[in-house]
């Protein structure tokens, strides 16, 4: 009777906290709410005679309760927008050439116009280039409304403006700018369009070291190029979402160092020189999880708003663990492997960056908001991953890998 009489906020935010609780529910635990609030629901109608608007509201609270466990859910009844789709039909991605992002738009595109039967455009800095993913492209033009890719620079105002030829979007997508000189003209043109999302690709690696981790996204950030485009889109009033990915890789990746530098030494029997402890903990992040996650915020609609979303697939391990779990995946003994630990800053000169792929400090973040706003979850754990990743590594061939920096940290630690 009271869920009935009701229209305070209140009632929104416990149906809202329902809702994140029960859709992680196995089925089973899924029935039994659904049947015990459908029986509130209709005895309470029963037994306080509920008539008119209220019999009404128990009627919808009976059927917001069925649409949670198809995943159909517009949100509680009587709030409106909540968790709404925005209606786009368009999206505009702008797309860096290279790095752990690399692959991020091609993922993208494919789930926008296959999915949601978007029509995209990508702009992606650079020339066209044969390697993955960019020569992967055509597989993807088909799709949905079309995908359609033009090769420019996404920083030169006159490019781009003749490109689009007048063309407008629903969605903008930067997964290119690295401070706000590099992204203004496309920020401004999603205001200038009134966009219903701009979604801007950021990185964790704003994030400062604390004593807390997983990393949330209400921990405090450096002073970074990408941390000032999350400013200016919302100093210019654009309903902007930021995402902050960690250690990308995935199955078109042209940024190949994280897992790879785990198999070279693994498959040849070498020791493996970890800074640390091994004990740091930190999360590898599938560029398809990415991709989804991003994909998800035409359908949040206004719930993304505003919101920064720290991306990764699913659990965090420590460097120990990764080079545990390759040693599975290539068929050894994780026992058998010879990890050597070390100090950097005890060695007679610092190994040169990039020496080791990882921090040698924990630097994990969770994902957890973007699983409580986004209705996303990760559907590419680092297991499944890794053995991708390693069928892809045997296709490739074994190339000539220099160890002269791993020799010389060892020749001072053994």
């Amino acid at each position: 009777e009271s869920l009935a009489r009701t229209k305070r906020p209140s009632l929104a935010t416990a149906l809202y906290c329902f809702e994140v609780v029960v859709t992680g529910c196995s089925s089973a635990t899924m029935w039994s709410f659904r049947v015990m609030l459908h029986m509130l629901a209709l005895v309470g109608a029963a037994a306080f005679s509920i008539g008119g608007p209220r019999r009404r509201y128990a009627t919808a609270l009976s059927s917001y309760v069925d649409s949670l466990s198809s995943g159909q859910s517009s949100g509680p009844p009587g709030v409106s927008g909540y968790g709404q789709s925005s209606g786009a039909q368009s999206a505009l991605i702008i797309q860096n050439k290279g790095g752990g992002h690399g692959e991020l738009g091609y993922h993208l595109a494919k789930m926008l116009a296959q999915e949601q039967g978007m029509k995209v455009v990508i702009l992606n800095d650079g020339s066209a280039v044969d390697k993955e993913p960019f020569r992967s492209y055509p597989d993807i033009a088909h799709l949905g409304g079309g995908v359609t890719v033009h090769w420019i620079n996404p920083a030169d105002p006159a490019a781009v403006d003749a490109v689009l030829g007048g063309a407008r979007f629903d969605v903008v997508y930067d997964n290119y700018a690295k401070d706000v000189d590099s992204g203004r003209h496309v920020a401004e043109l999603a205001r200038r369009w009134n966009v219903k999302n701009y979604v801007f690709v950021s990185s964790a690696g704003m994030y400062t070291p604390g004593d807390e981790y997983p990393i949330v996204e209400k921990e405090p950030t450096k002073s970074t190029g990408q941390r000032s485009v999350e400013e200016y889109a919302a100093q210019i009033g654009l309903p902007w979402s930021s995402f902050r990915p960690q250690y990308i890789y995935g199955p078109k990746a042209n940024k190949r160092d994280y897992l790879d530098w785990f198999f070279d030494r693994i498959v040849r029997g070498r020791p493996l020189p970890i800074p640390g402890s091994g004990q740091q903990i930190t999360t590898l992040t599938d560029a398809r999880d990415i991709a989804a996650m991003l994909a998800a915020v035409p359908k949040a609609g206004a719930a993304a708003h505003g919101q920064v979303f720290n991306c990764a697939s699913g659990r965090v391990y420590t460097v120990d663990g990764i080079a545990q779990l390759a040693a599975k995946t290539v068929g050894v003994d994780p026992k058998s492997l010879n990890i050597v630990h070390y100090d950097p800053k005890a060695l007679s000169s610092a190994p040169p960056k990039g020496a080791f792929p990882f921090r040698d400090s924990h630097f994990g973040v969770s994902a957890g908001k973007a699983r409580r706003i986004l209705n996303w979850d990760s559907a590419y754990p680092l297991e499944i991953g890794m053995r991708e990743w390693y069928a892809d590594y045997n296709a490739r061939g074994r190339k000539d890998v220099d160890f002269s920096i791993d020799d010389a940290i060892l020749r001072e630690v053994v």
